[in-house]
């Protein structure tokens, strides 16, 4: 899993499964819920609450789903309706920092689609030697869409809220983000730590997502990076992620509040109260020769305190408590995983080391990795010695005009996995099984799977 994003699976609650439900401690959710959960690839299934209520059943998968985001998966979300309540869904476990190959790790790279008359790009994740090749074009057309064609929108994703009526403007259809739940390895948690505004996620199976990451016309394939929540411009609040970043498709994303930052690793700006920001993408501004950092806000929280905005879930008393490995706030924390840091672990399957929480699972394309933790950059320290690895890339390398930057420091408080250090080009052995020595990132030469 590594850091994990809203995006690679979204998914619908089949039938809604309420946190606090029940205030006995040995009772993990209510007999006989059914909810959706996240199989393996581009699978969803249900499970069913056991008649004690101690525990969720195997995950029964089907044939058809969405498929994974950077480089691994990102939560989908559903919620029941009426302002404030929380649903919540299963999705085993979420992508992000698990895996790279000579970009940035577990993000979906690009620059932006063209908006009119700009001078617009995108950058490649797929440089060897740390360095991440891409191109700028040029684009006179209006902008793509990653606001859904014919949508009308609110504009506020982002804000801080309380309330679904705090986010409806003009299309009166953005929610708070407290009206969600989802449950990442096994565990039920909020998204963001800080409730803010987003726009309405996906409630039905088949809806797919809630903004655009593709263009028709300028960006059929999706190569581009998309805006939401208002024009396909970086004047939005919110940043398009494609479900399947390796193949996106048109209406299959889901629209994050927007942050951005700088090269010379000072902190992100954007992201509301305790929330953090994750890597998307970069720009070149030919104009200035400026590159500018874009990515998608959520919680990273590594403390309770760092839930203290997270409102309790309606009818249950219960406050809510940092799940560190993952960096998201729950009310039933799981205080020792089955597995341990550094241990081998797989998501492949219907019953997983993701699904069942044995781990966080940071996994590569084969869906085997090892087991790690989140973390941000310059935040509390990785256990065992490990990095903090945002992802980063040590070089960008814009093709047009053959413009070349450096980095040499990672955003600080920037969303990461735990990665444990090695030599390049040293014995296979120093890295935990199912992991290679990497040395492609800002955080230096570390194991990736």
């Amino acid at each position: 899993m590594a850091f994990s994003s809203l995006a690679s699976v979204v998914a619908v609650s089949l039938g809604i499964a309420y946190l606090g439900c029940g205030s006995r401690s040995d009772q993990a959710c209510a007999a006989g819920a059914t909810e959706q959960c996240f199989c393996s690839g581009t699978i969803l299934g249900a499970q069913v609450c056991a008649n004690d209520g101690t525990h969720w059943e195997a995950c029964v998968c089907g044939t058809s789903g969405m498929s994974g985001a950077p480089a691994g998966n990102v939560a989908g979300m559903s919620g029941a309706t009426g302002a404030n309540s929380s649903g919540t869904i299963d999705l085993g476990g979420l992508g992000g920092n698990g895996s790279r190959s000579g970009g940035s790790a577990g993000t979906s790279t690009g620059g932006f689609s063209g908006s009119a008359g700009t001078s617009t790009g995108r950058l490649s994740a797929s440089g060897s030697a740390g360095t991440s090749t891409g191109r700028l074009t040029t684009s006179g057309s209006a902008g793509g869409s990653g606001t859904m064609p014919g949508a009308v929108d609110d504009g506020t994703t982002g804000k801080l809220c309380t309330t679904d009526r705090e986010c409806q403007t003009v299309a009166g259809t953005n929610r708070c983000s407290n009206d969600y739940t989802v449950r990442i390895t096994n565990v039920p948690v909020k998204i963001w730590a800080t409730s803010v505004c987003i726009k309405a996620l996906p409630t039905a199976a088949g809806q797919g997502g809630n903004c655009d990451p593709t263009d028709a016309v300028n960006d059929p394939l999706g190569q581009f990076t998309h805006f939401c929540d208002g024009p396909d411009d970086p004047s939005s609040p919110g940043i398009c992620v494609a479900l399947d970043a390796a193949a996106p498709q048109p209406g299959q994303g889901i629209c994050y509040p927007k942050c951005t930052f700088k090269t010379d690793g000072t902190p992100a700006t954007g992201c509301a109260g305790h929330n953090a920001c994750g890597l998307v993408s970069y720009f070149l501004d030919p104009q200035t020769n400026t590159v500018t950092g874009y990515g998608f806000c959520q919680g990273a929280c590594s403390q309770d305190s760092d839930c203290a905005d997270v409102p309790a879930p309606p009818g249950d008393a219960g406050t809510y408590h940092c799940q560190p490995d993952i960096g998201y706030c729950t009310t039933t924390p799981i205080t020792k995983r089955a597995k341990n840091i550094g241990d081998a672990c797989s998501h492949v399957g219907v019953v997983n080391d993701v699904t069942q929480g044995a781990c966080n699972c940071a996994s590569g394309t084969t869906n085997l990795g090892f087991c790690t933790s989140v973390c941000t950059a310059g935040g509390p320290p990785c256990p065992n010695g490990w990095v903090c690895d945002t992802g980063q890339p040590v070089s960008l390398s814009f093709a047009m005009g053959a413009t070349q930057v450096g980095l040499s420091k990672q955003t600080k408080g920037m969303i990461g996995t735990c990665a444990p250090p090695c030599v390049a080009g040293g014995p296979a052995a120093q890295c935990p099984t199912n992991s290679t020595c990497n040395a492609t990132s800002v955080a230096g030469a570390d194991c990736q799977p």
